[in-house]
């Protein structure tokens, strides 16, 4: 009875105030690997499942912290944390307390003075006459999905892609702005067929691409620290994009606390497979694919970065091409935001793997619900 009386202000996620401990006495932990008996707030993935999971917390996550259990001392509960999840407390004797983020991805960001300039009555909208069943999309199936373009030695080439979510701006991935040799000076909006312009299908023809210059670019501060982490980043057009046509249109972002917390468990992706080295499609393709749990990904990246909760992960699964994205690209699925639409829950990050693989890991996601304040903090009229 301690433990769970010790452990429900944890869940609440109202505030946790823990002292060093002095014992870090050698345990294993819930997937068998070696560690020590620490206080909660001393290990990252367990302050990462209580900071950043849904309310009230899912079986499979209450179940880990649960068999992470070692003691409880002082009212604080000791856990068996792994080596590299462990934080340094700066020395003995000291207090660590933890506040829950509010910006943790469940606030409600509507009333946000930048929240009018995302257009709800124009985003995410789901086309009846333009679904296709295979690989290839339908002609504007996706006009949300974008390409950025970058001034190389041969003229302006795509690399990365990105999704449009105002009139003036597109959501894309920092490294893709950041990495890159040659600068990003354009977006390419409206396209469908790299082969064709304007782009028809057997019923009509859309108008041609929009390609709007780059007037402000800016990506997130803390990029890459960790490694893949805070992978995002808000460009600025130059000009409006012109949301009249049936190929140029937003997607819808997760501004209300209901669509952060949205259950997830298969989600689409769709671009033309961009990436700074692999050959891109012709036609923009897509593809469904399952959310991994973040305690999973972790195992299968446990040698190259961490997983926190400000990421998602997904694909990986035999038989799957989880290839179809672009880098930059976005991960989305269906929402309620006046009726059903399109909303964008992920931006794509890193490890999506060799195409045509049997099996590959999963593609790992910047969370766009735990950056919705940022994002909306870079955008003005």
């Amino acid at each position: 009875m301690r433990v769970m009386n010790s452990f429900i202000p944890i869940l609440l996620g109202v505030f946790v105030c823990a002292s060093v401990s002095q014992a870090q006495s050698a345990c294993r932990t819930p997937v068998r690997e070696a560690g020590k008996c620490v206080p909660i707030t001393e290990c990252s993935l367990h302050m990462d499942i209580l900071k950043n999971s849904p309310k009230p917390l899912p079986s499979d996550r209450r179940k880990y912290i649960m068999d992470s259990y070692c003691d409880v001392r002082n009212n604080v509960y000791i856990v068996c944390c792994a080596a590299r999840h462990r934080i340094s407390n700066g020395g003995g004797g000291t207090t660590t307390s933890v506040i829950m983020d509010p910006d943790d991805g469940s606030t409600d960001y509507s009333r946000h003075p930048s929240a009018r300039l995302l257009s709800e009555s124009n985003c995410g909208k789901i086309p009846d006459d333009r679904i296709s069943f295979g690989n290839d999309t339908a002609l504007a199936e996706f006009p949300w999905v974008v390409q950025l373009q970058y001034d190389t030695s041969e003229g302006l080439q795509a690399r990365c892609g990105g999704t449009l979510i105002s009139k003036r701006y597109v959501l894309t991935a920092a490294h893709c702005v950041t990495r890159i040799r040659d600068p990003v000076v354009s977006v390419r909006l409206g396209e469908h067929d790299t082969s064709k312009d304007p782009d028809c299908d057997e019923i009509e023809c859309m108008p041609p691409v929009q390609d709007i210059p780059i007037e402000e670019i800016k990506f997130h501060p803390q990029f890459n620290q960790p490694r893949f982490s805070n992978d995002i980043a808000v460009l600025r057009l130059r000009y409006d994009a012109d949301l009249t046509r049936d190929s140029i249109h937003p997607i819808c972002l997760p501004i209300t606390k209901d669509l952060q917390n949205t259950p997830l468990n298969r989600v689409v992706i769709a671009g033309w497979g961009l990436t700074e080295e692999r050959k891109a499609a012709v036609i923009m393709q897509k593809a469904t694919i399952a959310i991994v749990p973040n305690e999973d990904c972790q195992m299968l990246y446990k040698r190259t970065t961490q997983i926190t909760g400000a990421q998602l992960c997904a694909g990986g699964e035999k038989g799957v091409d989880s290839c179809k994205g672009d880098s930059g690209g976005p991960l989305f699925f269906t929402g309620s935001v006046k009726g059903i639409r399109y909303v964008q829950y992920g931006v794509v990050s890193a490890g999506i793997g060799e195409c045509g693989d049997i099996e590959s890991i999963p593609g790992v996601y910047a969370r766009v619900s735990f950056y919705m304040k940022w994002i909306l903090d870079q955008m003005r009229p």
